[in-house]
């Protein structure tokens, strides 16, 4: 009888390198020039995400003992990675950080130098959402794509924790984003002008509460 079940592919090794991978590359669009460490980093840790090397950079995978079989191949992924981080680096920005050998020290220098000033772009945006309401003659989905915009950059200063715990049963980065959706709701809600007043009082007395789409 043929077993019909599909194979599956073998894990792929963090520290396998296809043929296309090149030290010169320019894994990303987005150059470092200090003020957009934010974007710049989401990018960089999503193209070595679709590498799996981001345990290169978050410590998931630490230098080798110099007696370990792997090391030779630990050297030359952890070298590629820094040749790519700084290859999307400004040049002049570049000539001002100290090289690093290794990619997890480079990462954690950079971030530290860089990943400054979140705290009051954090307090701006938030201002900027509770003070977001629906104009007199704004129409819902204009208003909505104000409020989300808001939303998008918040994201991007103030991220759920992530369970580092293996084998995690309680859900909890689910739980956390289920709170975050349910809090943009009433954001959205609240800012609604008063001709919505009856519907957004139907829709916060609905259980489980209505999702934001």
């Amino acid at each position: 009888m043929t077993n019909d079940t599909p194979k599956k592919s073998p894990p792929i090794s963090p520290y396998f390198l296809s043929t296309s991978d090149k030290l010169g590359d320019k894994v990303i669009q987005v150059v470092l020039t200090g003020d957009n460490y934010d974007e710049w980093s989401v990018k960089f840790r999503g193209a070595l995400r679709a590498r799996k090397k981001t345990s290169f950079i978050d410590g998931s995978i630490k230098k080798l003992d110099e007696k370990s079989e792997d090391i030779e191949d630990w050297y030359m992924v952890n070298a590629m990675v820094v040749n790519w981080m700084f290859n999307v680096i400004e040049p002049n920005l570049g000539s001002t950080i100290t090289y690093v050998d290794e990619a997890k020290v480079l990462w954690d220098d950079i971030e530290q130098r860089f990943n400054v000033g979140n705290r009051p772009k954090l307090h701006r945006v938030k201002g900027s959402i509770s003070a977001c309401k629906q104009g007199e003659k704004e129409v819902v989905s204009e208003y909505y794509g104000r409020l989300k915009r808001l939303w998008d950059e918040l994201d991007k200063y103030d991220r759920n924790p992530l369970c580092e715990c293996r084998g995690c049963t309680f859900n909890i980065n689910n739980k956390l984003d289920k709170e975050r959706d349910e809090g943009k709701v009433h954001e959205f809600l609240l800012g609604l002008v008063s001709e919505y007043a009856t519907v957004r009082s139907n829709l916060l007395l609905q259980e489980p509460p209505p999702s934001l789409n």
